[in-house]
């Protein structure tokens, strides 16, 4: 996989504090930052209390002069106003004037007698005016008011000087100080996390062993400081990346080598998959071959049977037709659980949701079962309880052949006594959606303890004698248990040998509440009319059952033995229908029809009607006739019944 590198190289300047300085955002520029606004803020602060407190002194000084004014000279100018002496008051008032910070005084008397000295030169000033009385004799007279009016531009003016002195002073200290700061901070914390950003930059998973260390001088018996905590964080954390390393190394191998089974395995499973493919296709096949070639002797057997039963017999020879005809049949049910089988297993085999008479599909059950059990004279019970519901969808048909598979079981292996077949509510399920419990109870031989979790297994008996003496494949309970399961139900049995067997099977169902249509009584199937039939079947067998049947209905026949022989005679004649036979030699039925189908297209002829004739009853055959041409399709063996319903559905 190559050599596992965690490195994140730089290319640091040689000169960390020339790096700092590129850096404008380093740590150390925002520090500096910090400390020059804080000092300059406190400068202001510190700065603008002492000058507030510089000039009240100021102004408390003007104040006092001007309250001297008043002390020294205030009687003299009362004294001059009294006597009404005007040139010794303003003697007196140009004098005032003359005093520090003194810009203008002006005296206001009552007398429209007034006078002022000096001009104010200026908007700093401060004023203050004092009442002149003179008391005579313990009379107090008010002659007027005296106001003085001093500058305060040399005070604003000292103000501003030492506010620029010490704003001066103050920020060549904190700049002084930013600087000191800055270079400790450089040589106590910032060299160093920069020699630590450059080992984590250069750290490789080859030199995890090379712990961090810093330049400094740091006695061992002192507590660590926090840089120390940060070095042997770091040393811990590569401590703990090295070990990490080593199993990550080891999980990566134990991975490769997980993978690499995975592999393996998956291309097994692959083999295998194909393999099971290659077999189910080549199972598939081999049933639709066997199909074909059991239902074409099979079609034979029952159609001749059928004819042989319609002729003149003494009662020996029409035991023997009987016989025929019986094993004819056993052998096409045994065809039919075989492929019901295979399509339960492939998942082929679809339900149908219908609605249904639940207890008229019962009495067809009855129906089937009751001459059977009379043979045998043996009783034949239905238990329905009244609160089992009647209306349901589902699939009927196949409800009844895991009935009758379960009840032709209990006849085959009771000799004496009774059948009981229950349906009951189970574990007191309720409409509209519920679970009915299906019983099949018999007298007959049992089942031993030791054989019952195999009764289910297909082409498996309760031991080699039952087989030799009742007969049987072993596939009806096989085919019964799938077809429960499919429908979402359980199936069990319970026996005890020579005391009879109890079969139980659990079904949901979904109910309706409206009753179903009243069923037409059953009425004979009218007569076709005479019909033009072409006849096309390579089997000289089924030709002959066939072509009776047909004549029997009323039509002529026309008989070919192949595709190519039946598209000839199509463009030579008009036919009514087409029996298509689907598998012939020289040409099959499939291409026969399309041929058909495209002959009439070009010489805009109606369709004829065409019924595949097919040995086959897997659906993919039975699509592929529909997707030639066909009308509609009828599996062998065929019946005289069958054929006129078929007929007269198509027509």
């Amino acid at each position: 996989m190559g050599a596992h590198r965690l490195s994140f190289r730089t290319h640091p300047l040689s000169d960390p504090f020339m790096r700092k300085r590129k850096n404008r955002s380093s740590v150390i520029y925002r520090l500096v930052a910090y400390i020059l606004l804080f000092s300059s803020c406190l400068t202001l602060v510190i700065t603008f209390i002492q000058l507030y407190w510089d000039y009240r002194h100021d102004v408390d000084m003007i104040e006092s002069r001007i309250l001297q004014v008043r002390s020294g000279h205030l009687a003299s100018l009362t004294r001059s106003v009294w006597l009404l002496d005007e040139r010794q008051l303003r003697t007196h008032l140009e004098g005032i004037v003359q005093l520090p910070d003194i810009q203008h005084v002006e005296f206001r008397g009552e007398d429209d007698l007034s006078a002022q000295a000096g001009e104010i030169q200026t908007e700093n000033v401060i004023t203050r005016h004092f009442p002149l009385q003179y008391e005579e004799e313990g009379i107090i007279f008010l002659l007027g008011d005296l106001y003085i009016t001093a500058s305060l531009d040399e005070v604003y003016q000292e103000l501003m000087n030492k506010f620029l002195i010490i704003l001066g002073s103050q920020s060549i200290k904190t700049f002084l100080v930013s600087f000191f700061m800055l270079f400790i901070f450089y040589a106590l914390v910032t060299r160093h996390l920069d020699t630590m950003a450059e080992y984590t930059q250069e750290l490789e998973l080859e030199h995890l062993n090379k712990p961090l260390s810093l330049s400094r001088s740091y006695p061992d018996e002192k507590p660590p400081d926090e840089l120390e905590r940060v070095v042997q964080a770091v040393n811990q954390m590569q401590g703990n990346l090295h070990a990490s390393y080593d199993q990550l190394k080891s999980a990566n191998h134990q991975l490769q080598q997980e993978i690499a089974e995975r592999k393996m395995v998956e291309a097994e499973l692959k083999q295998a998959k194909e393999a099971a493919e290659a077999a189910s296709h080549a199972k598939s096949e081999f049933l639709a071959m066997m199909s074909h070639e059991i239902r074409t002797p099979l079609n034979a057997i029952l159609g001749m049977s059928d004819i042989l039963r319609d002729t003149k017999l003494n009662p020996l020879q029409k035991k023997y037709a009987r016989s025929i005809h019986g094993a004819g049949n056993n052998l096409l049910q045994l065809v039919n659980d075989t492929l019901d089988l295979s399509k339960i297993e492939a998942e082929q085999l679809e339900l149908e949701a219908i609605p249904y008479n639940l207890r008229k599909a019962i009495e067809q059950v009855y129906d089937q079962m009751l001459h059977r059990s009379q043979q045998k004279g043996l009783q034949l019970e239905v238990q329905f309880r009244p609160s089992v519901p009647i209306h349901l969808l589902g699939d009927p048909t196949r409800l009844k052949q895991i009935l009758l598979n379960l009840l032709s079981n209990a006849i085959k292996f009771t000799d004496e006594g009774a059948i009981t077949l229950n349906v009951q509510p189970y574990a007191g399920s309720e409409a509209p959606d519920c679970v009915l419990l299906f019983t099949v109870s018999d007298t007959g031989i049992g089942i031993p303890e030791e054989k019952l979790p195999q009764v289910f297994n297909s082409f498996t008996q309760a031991d080699s004698s039952t087989t030799r003496k009742y007969g049987g494949t072993g596939l009806g309970l096989p085919i019964c248990q799938k077809l429960v399961e499919l429908m979402g139900g359980n199936i069990w049995v319970t026996s005890q040998l020579n005391a009879g067997s109890v079969f139980s099977f659990t079904l949901p169902v979904e109910t309706r509440q409206a009753p179903e249509p009243r069923p037409m009584p059953k009425m004979a199937l009218p007569d076709l009319p005479h019909l033009d039939i072409l006849l096309v079947e390579d089997s000289p067998d089924n030709q002959v059952i066939i072509q009776y049947y047909l004549e029997h209905l009323g039509s002529s026949v026309d008989l070919v033995q192949n595709g190519e022989e039946a598209l000839s005679l199509v463009k030579k004649q008009t036919y009514d229908l087409i029996l298509m036979d689907l598998q012939m030699p020289i040409m099959d039925g499939y291409m026969a029809t399309r041929l058909i189908r495209e002959w009439e297209a070009q010489q805009k002829r109606p369709s004829t009607p065409i019924i595949a004739i097919t040995a086959n009853s897997f659906q993919e055959h039975l699509q592929k006739c529909l997707v030639a041409g066909c009308d509609d399709y009828m599996t062998k063996p065929l019946t005289e019944e069958s054929l006129h319903q078929k007929i007269l559905r198509i027509l």
